[in-house]
């Protein structure tokens, strides 16, 4: 553990200088810097491409007119971007609170999400939202129909002259008493309107470095490189051990990734995760890759220890030294060596190999440029959506520039492939690609993101200018800097492992299944 709240602020402060792009499935946490232009492109049905007229847009376009974005995050509908103020915009879907601006209105032009400053990370899942604070904690708001938000909501409320208590372990969602009665506008549905600080049984979460949104489960790494997970785990998602899958679906407050089974399972040394539709992955400091959760498809990247297409605990990944991770809806992308790599449902084409087969074990990427161009081509970033994929190149070959004066290639290029018929691949077109495509007309890009039909990417050239495809798809990728040779991680040793003691035990509980409406 960090023993300094000095200590603990340089360790994050380092870590959003990483050269790395880390993704989830609905958009995973993003530590970038500097201003840039917003574009997006795709599905617009909801406002999610923040201004753009009509409901599809295949290309991209100019987004909102927004000045000083650091990253952004594409949800299944909606978009968020942060601020360089530490303030975080949000447009797009918001029938469930995921605007975070105190209502439940759609907005097709950017809200500022209440109450939130010194944010340093921002994740998006299918429909709730992370906020990570320069301080560490983490502040959640959106859905929280199945424990997502992390604030022991569902549960039952009984007043007392505390404020609150909450059935089970659960405490109150804040310091100031207050339970899911007064914090959820519409009674008996799990609704956030406003973010709210994520809590574990003993108070707040806090010294967190990272974090990751997926279908209906949240991830965060702490400082100790320890996992914790909450949220949906009908599927092992969370990775808290066989007894924690069979004792209920859903977990609503953070409990530690393999803290429930033997010590070879606990993660330790983890800087970076991502969260998919019902599976999560883990990224340490060597370049180690570990997956959990559903496996129907082969989006674990592996068959050991898979039961019924269901692992509950993390197992590792046969891979070299992984610079970056995404996770799509029910598929994975990496990135090692400049190369990107692709496992999983590849029902729409979504890893790039020409093929509609699912694949159960990683494959090359291949028509992601690599090696060509003078000085060499490689990608550097990577964004996974529900069904499609992008990945960004830096020295990109001159046949692609379209520019013989280009001799280094050109920066900031993006291919994009798989499901494409809300326009979300950039290409122009309406259909499915499974070979990538190279979206003309970008250049420069740094930072990018992937949500259920559209995406979204950010122009160094163009200072804020945000770049849209039409459909959002899950997943997020950043590459500050957009460095010339592959991303490398060059955070300090992780701690010790913690001991049994400083783990818990963690206490099993029951969770009630929560009423959903039709």
């Amino acid at each position: 553990m960090l023993r300094s709240r000095g200590a603990f602020l340089s360790r994050l402060a380092s870590i959003a200088t990483v050269a790395a792009v880390v993704t989830s499935l609905f958009g995973e946490s993003v530590l970038a810097s500097g201003s840039r232009t917003t574009l997006a492109w795709g599905d617009n049905s909801s406002g999610q491409l923040g201004g753009g007229p009509g409901p599809l847009l295949p290309a991209p376009g100019a987004s909102s007119a927004l000045v000083g974005i650091k990253a952004v995050a594409a949800g299944a509908a909606h978009t968020l971007a942060l601020m360089e103020d530490g303030t975080v915009r949000a447009w797009g879907a918001n029938e469930r609170g995921q605007l975070g601006d105190g209502t439940r209105t759609s907005r097709a032009t950017p809200v500022t999400v209440s109450g939130l400053s010194a944010v340093v990370a921002i994740a998006a899942g299918y429909s709730h939202n992370l906020a990570l604070t320069q301080e560490g904690t983490v502040f959640s708001w959106g859905d929280g129909t199945s424990g997502q938000l992390g604030n022991g909501y569902p549960a039952t409320t009984y007043p007392s002259g505390e404020g609150c208590t909450i059935l089970l372990i659960f405490p109150c969602l804040d310091s100031s008493g207050t339970g899911p009665s007064e914090a959820y506008p519409d009674e008996g549905e799990a609704v956030l309107t406003q973010p709210r600080p994520v809590r574990t049984h003993l108070g707040p979460l806090r010294n967190v470095t990272a974090i990751a949104a997926g279908g209906a489960h949240s991830l965060a790494v702490r400082d100790d490189g320890t996992v914790w997970a909450w949220g949906s785990n009908a599927e092992g998602q969370l990775g808290a051990g066989v007894q924690a899958f069979f004792n209920g679906p859903i977990l609503p407050i953070p409990v530690p990734v393999g803290g429930n089974t033997s010590r070879e399972d606990r993660l330790n040394g983890i800087t970076a995760v991502a969260a998919g539709g019902a599976h999560s992955l883990a990224l340490a400091a060597d370049g180690s890759l570990y997956s959990w959760g559903a496996n129907g498809s082969g989006q674990l990247g592996s068959a050991d220890g898979v039961s019924d297409g269901i692992r509950v605990t993390p197992g590792s990944v046969a891979l070299g030294s992984v610079a970056a991770i995404a996770a799509g809806h029910a598929h994975t992308l990496a990135l090692v060596k400049g190369l990107v790599l692709g496992w999983g449902d590849n029902s729409r084409g979504q890893l790039g190999d020409g093929s509609t087969d699912n694949r159960m074990t990683p494959i090359h990427v291949a028509g992601v440029p690599s090696g060509g161009g003078f000085g060499g081509s490689n990608a550097i970033g990577i964004a996974a959506g529900h069904f499609h994929s992008l990945a960004l190149v830096d020295h990109a070959p001159v046949a692609v520039c379209g520019s013989s004066s280009s001799l280094f290639g050109c920066p900031g290029v993006i291919f994009a492939w798989g499901y494409g018929e809300l326009g979300q691949l950039g290409s122009g077109g309406l259909s499915d690609s499974a070979v990538p495509l190279h979206i003309r007309g970008l250049t420069d890009v740094t930072v990018m993101a992937a949500g259920a039909g559209h995406s979204v990417a950010l122009d160094g050239k163009l200072p804020t200018q945000l770049i849209f495809p039409l459909e959002p798809t899950p997943g997020i990728m950043v590459a500050p800097n957009r460095p010339a040779l592959p991303p490398v991680f060059v955070l300090p040793p992780p701690p010790p492992t913690p001991t049994p003691a400083t783990l818990g035990p963690f206490k099993l509980f029951a969770t009630p299944t929560p009423t959903r409406s039709p």
